[in-house]
């Protein structure tokens, strides 16, 4: 296959900015379902860890079986305390799946995974050097369930028997057999792979090479691999070994090869019948291209080694990797590079994978990224920071949709979710989000609320705001069109725990753990620091009170004390955010969540105490809603209903104060008792937030269970529900889409699309079908939070985050 040079004098493909293509289309969800922690069984040092062997994350924790494993695995090994990570491979045993993890010292541990479990079962140690590649062989011949290559530094490659078949005693560790030394490389053996019954190698010797089971050892018990040809050699360092082959009648496929100086090489594999080589069926390996300046295929800048490559024939693609920091996906064909994708992150890319299935390509780099593509479009899924450090080596499971992502200390295993009901926010928040707010700026007039669609990037998406606040200390500030990040707040002082907006769009007040909270003039970067309460500031939120013009922000804390906020800065009239009154709102307990009713003109707030108080804007007491058993999480005004999320699990629907009554327009006075209207019994777990959906007027809430609910709550019943593994910390209604955002506890921030009209209408109608008949049942008051409790057990089990069991 000739190529032609013109396709590389110039620019390589299309580019492609991280921040800025964010693909709406695909949004998968990422959770991590097992850890194993291979530097835990190396720790000797760690006599704290009494008790019995096991552990939620494969460590071990009895001392005495420590000393001896430590002891098995370094006998007669080189002196050195270098046990991380190089490289890892996975295997399948039944309903297992089989990890092996090279390290720096030469030893390949077996380890045995089911669920969120893992068992180091085995040892393979022999080598000299380090293990720097790791091939699961099988072969319909064998009567072993599969075998293990190892490649190392100390020019070698043996074959082992991983005793994958013997039964495994609790808490012993075997060593496997090694049946075959193979010798012939002059360097280290850099990639190896298996091309029909053949195993190909490459090393730094600049040479690949082919190796071939005999047919004349039939009685061993083991296969026996002599060398059979060494296929090219190279002008650097064999770097990476692909093949791949289509499905039509003749292809027998190509290999692909990349040495360090960023050549790759074509060679066609043809099959021939006879007695070639020892067998009946062989296949000879041709060369297609000559190695010359003008046929080369990949160069990188500055003439970067290959990391990587990766062939996949049935869509003519070529993807490779180097330490440009660049990912490059070509078209074989017409020799053409498509796309060109940058790591934003600064630094290399270590490995990647292509899912031909879903045309997604899983790329992990030195900082500890792991980030998902769409090769077709080249446009951003996903992007998540798993370790603080560089991941080495990145394995797919596609029968599984798990991927592993390796480090120096540990392995993980991440389940990927395609089928996902909502959007995933690439939130860059590195601890659970504990608050999201959006606003419309006051310059937005009625009118522009109600523009058509085809101004849809106009004024109305650029004056909504979003921010997120998260125990990270961070506020991230996005762009409602795309949901990119545009700006980062850094707090340094305390943690962040609340956060609101003013009417003004270049503000924003945050509450701390100190008791302090921070004024942000994002305009001119200054912030202006304010202290009254005594303890954390659990919720701010901006009012205008009747007969003021001005915008004021109230702040709840554990101290049981409102304080009122004036947040105006005018320097030319000398006016600066000072607090106008403070007032004990909850004695001897602590507020957790404040709401202020301007048509009623009231403040109402929930706490510890699971009472839910009012207060009138002369912050005198009106009256208490007494009814849940546990702390008030969480409220929401609906014209003249009020609903309070808890800790008890349900959502209570009360009467509000009633409508002003008075000469003048004044309030008329509280009725002096709680009038409960309803109870809704739908979580499982603490109540975390509730909303209402102006459009509907149906109330959302979410929870710890991982629930989002849209309820009907006249009739007390759930319209709809979504349901996410993680737990929902905070939620928020989109102003400018049909949407409600939540963030998790698990740092990720969620779009859940609100059903359409027609949607909720049907829904309607089949609850309205199901009361005809005499099946449905409004919420019941009486008994109902007692009825959940007794299920706690139950849901403990349902909604588990894998995480925690690793």
């Amino acid at each position: 296959m000739a190529l032609d040079s013109s396709y590389y004098s110039g620019s390589e493909g299309e580019d492609y900015d991280l921040d800025a293509t964010l693909d709406e289309e695909k949004t998968y969800e990422l959770w991590r379902s097992l850890s194993v922690k291979v530097k835990a069984y190396f720790d000797t040092s760690s006599s704290g860890r009494a008790g019995k062997r096991g552990g939620k994350d494969g460590m071990i924790i009895d001392k005495e079986f420590q000393k001896k494993l430590h002891s098995l695995l370094t006998q007669g090994l080189p002196q050195t305390k270098e046990t991380g990570v190089v490289v890892c491979t996975v295997g399948t045993e039944g309903s297992y799946k089989v990890l092996y993890t090279a390290l720096e010292n030469g030893l390949v541990l077996r380890w045995r995974c089911k669920g969120n479990k893992s068992d180091l079962t085995g040892v393979l140690k022999g080598h000299k050097g380090m293990v720097t590649s790791i091939l699961t062989y099988s072969h319909k011949g064998l009567n072993l369930p599969y075998m293990v290559f190892t490649g190392s530094a100390d020019s070698s490659i043996k074959l082992w028997d991983p005793k994958s078949n013997q039964r495994v005693r609790e808490g012993s560790v075997t060593e496997g057999v090694c049946v075959q030394t193979l010798m012939g490389h002059g360097g280290t053996v850099t990639c190896m792979i298996q091309v029909h019954d053949y195993i190909i190698t490459g090393s730094t010797d600049c040479s690949v090479r082919i190796w071939l089971q005999t047919t004349d050892r039939e009685a061993l018990l083991y296969p026996w691999f002599e060398q059979l040809r060494v296929l090219s050699t190279f002008g650097g360092w064999v770097k990476y070994l692909s093949f791949s082959k289509t499905e039509d009648v003749g292809d027998s496929g190509s290999l692909w090869v990349a040495d360090g100086n960023g050549y790759v090489t074509e060679f066609t594999v043809h099959e021939t019948k006879g007695k070639s080589y020892n067998s009946e069926v062989s296949w000879v390996f041709e060369s297609q291209v000559e190695k010359r300046r003008d046929t080369i295929l990949y160069q990188t800048a500055q003439d970067r080694a290959i990391i990587q490559i990766q062939y996949i024939a049935d869509e003519n693609l070529l993807i490779s990797l180097a330490y440009d920091y660049c990912l490059r996906v070509y078209d074989t064909k017409i020799c053409k590079c498509l796309h060109v994708i940058h790591n934003q992150n600064g630094c290399a890319f270590t490995s990647f994978y292509y899912d031909s299935s879903h045309r997604d390509v899983f790329l992990a780099d030195q900082y500890g990224y792991f980030t998902i593509y769409d090769v077709g479009t080249g446009k951003l899924i996903s992007c998540k920071r798993v370790w603080r450090e560089a991941i080495k080596d990145l394995k797919f499971i596609s029968d599984m949709s798990t991927v592993v992502l390796a480090s120096e200390n540990e392995v993980e295993f991440w389940k990927v979710n395609r089928d996902t009901d909502y959007k995933l926010v690439s939130s860059g928040h590195v601890g659970p989000v504990i608050s999201i707010v959006t606003k419309r700026s006051h310059q937005v007039s009625a009118v522009a609320l109600n523009l058509t669609s085809t101004l849809r990037t106009g004024p109305l998406e650029q004056e909504h705001r979003i921010f997120s606040a998260s125990l990270d200390n961070t506020i991230r500030m996005w762009d409602p069109y795309d949901m990119c990040c545009t700006r980062v707040l850094k707090e340094d002082r305390s943690e962040i725990s609340s956060i609101t907006c003013l009417r003004s769009k270049s503000k924003i007040v945050s509450g701390h753990d100190d008791g302090s909270l921070r004024l942000w003039n994002l305009d001119t970067g200054s912030t202006t620091n304010l202290r009254e309460h005594s303890n954390t500031v659990t919720c701010l939120i901006t009012a205008c009170f009747e007969g003021k013009d001005e915008e004021l922000v109230l702040s709840g804390s554990f101290d049981g004390y409102i304080c009122v906020w004036d947040m105006q800065k005018k320097p030319a009239k000398g006016i600066i955010p000072h607090m106008l009154t403070k007032f004990q709102a909850s004695p001897n307990s602590e507020i957790l969540c404040l709401i202020h009713d301007s048509t009623k003109n009231v403040i109402v707030a929930g706490g510890n105490d699971t009472c839910v108080r009012v207060w009138s804007e002369a912050y005198e007491p009106l009256g208490v809603h007494e009814g849940h058993t546990e702390a008030v999480t969480c409220l929401a005004l609906d014209a003249n209903f009020l609903f309070s999320g808890s800790e008890d699990f349900s959502v209570k629907v009360w009467d509000t104060v009633p409508a002003r009554g008075g000469e003048g327009g004044t309030a008329a006075p509280f009725r002096g008792g709680s009038t409960l209207i309803k109870t809704l019994v739908g979580h499982k777990r603490t109540v975390t937030s509730v909303e209402i959906e102006p459009s509907s007027g149906h109330l959302l809430s979410c929870g710890m269970d991982g629930v989002l609910n849209i309820w009907d709550y006249s009739r007390g019943h759930i319209l709809k529900t979504f349901r996410h593994r993680e737990e929902l910390r905070c939620m928020v209604m989109r102003g400018d889409k049909s949407e409600v955002m939540v963030g998790t506890m698990q740092e990720n921030i969620l779009r859940f699309p609100l059903p359409t009209g027609a949607d909720l209408e049907k829904l309607e109608m089949d609850l309205k079908k199901i009361e005809e008949a005499g099946d449905g049942t409004a919420a019941d008051d009486s008994g109902a939070v007692e009825d959940v409790k007794e299920d706690q057990q139950e849901r403990h089990e349902e909604v588990v985050d894998p995480r925690d069991a690793s």
